[in-house]
This record gives C-alpha cells, sequence and structure tokens, in this order.
C-alpha cells in the first residue's frame, strides 16, 4: 500500500497489544520483494478494508429497511 499522502491526517487510538503482532504478521504476509511493508501499512490495510466491509455489509440491510413505493 502507498505511504499516506500530504492530503492525510494524524491519528491516535488506543488499540489491543495483540493487534500490535497481528500487524506484524499481516505486515510480512502482504510485502513483497523491494516494497517491505510496515506494521503501519498493515493497519491502513486492515483499516481501508473494514471500511469496505462494513459498507458491503449494511447495503443489504439498507435495501431491506427502505419502504417500497
Amino acid at each position: 500500500m502507498p505511504r499516506a499522502t500530504s492530503d492525510s491526517e494524524m491519528l491516535s487510538v488506543r488499540i489491543p497489544r495483540a493487534w500490535f503482532a497481528e500487524a506484524d504478521e499481516i505486515a510480512k504476509l502482504i510485502s513483497q520483494p523491494g516494497a517491505t511493508m510496515t506494521r503501519s501499512d498493515a493497519f491502513r490495510v486492515a483499516i481501508a478494508r473494514g471500511f469496505a466491509q462494513i459498507r458491503a455489509e449494511a447495503k443489504p440491510a439498507r435495501k431491506k429497511a427502505t419502504p417500497k413505493k
């Protein structure tokens, strides 16, 4: 994943210590020759995919909740 661009903002959050080990493991998994991923890269990927997953899960629920005319 590319590094943060100039339109990025800093966010500080408290997370469980176990997530650091998971992020390190994911960083190793997604690293490629010549493109070593960091723990921060792993968190960015996880957050981006999490947003996509939440949107995908919410779409069917929204369609069901919309009254038909």
